[in-house]
């Protein structure tokens, strides 16, 4: 799926993610290394395909029209940018979403779920929050370790992969 030109920038294509779109199947994935990646948008019925821009871990809400992702590989902030489908290209300006935030989830409506990479050490807990930020109730049991959050379609249950 990856073209040629862009295989040829070095690294591996990761993170494969499919956007809902009324002109075709489009697919938004990440090509580098341990350290940077750069997110690509590809129409998978036409083979258009488009940089985009620096980043990693994207998911698109295809509530609000954004492109979700953590800035950098291993830079735990998140960012949203209006992403036009059909054309393959970003419509606005970036702009921050959550500081100490990683691998997010969306659901059909737009319900984000996100790790907090605060800083805590210890066991992790997931929780549910309001959109001003308050805890409205935690779920399941404590976990040593946490991975790739991801969100049911209608916003009602979440899947983590975890360690005991």
């Amino acid at each position: 799926i990856v073209p040629a030109d862009v295989g040829e920038t070095g690294g591996f294509a990761a993170r494969p993610a499919f956007v809902s779109a009324t002109n075709g199947r489009i697919l938004v994935f990440t090509v580098g290394d341990a350290a940077v990646s750069t997110m690509y948008a590809k129409n998978l019925d036409t083979g258009q395909t488009s940089a985009l821009d620096p980043g990693d871990r994207h998911v698109y809400s295809a509530a609000t029209g954004h492109l979700i992702y953590q800035s950098e590989r291993n830079v735990y902030d998140l960012w949203a940018r209006p992403f036009s489908p059909e054309t393959l290209e970003f419509t606005g300006p970036a702009f921050p979403l959550r500081q100490n935030a990683r691998q997010p989830s969306i659901s059909d409506d737009g319900t984000l779920a996100f790790l907090d990479s605060s800083g805590s050490t210890g066991a992790m807990t997931l929780v549910w929050r309001d959109r001003s930020g308050s805890v409205l109730e935690k779920v399941g049991q404590p976990q040593q370790t946490m991975y790739s959050p991801a969100l049911s379609p209608d916003g009602q249950r979440v899947a983590v992969y975890s360690q005991l």
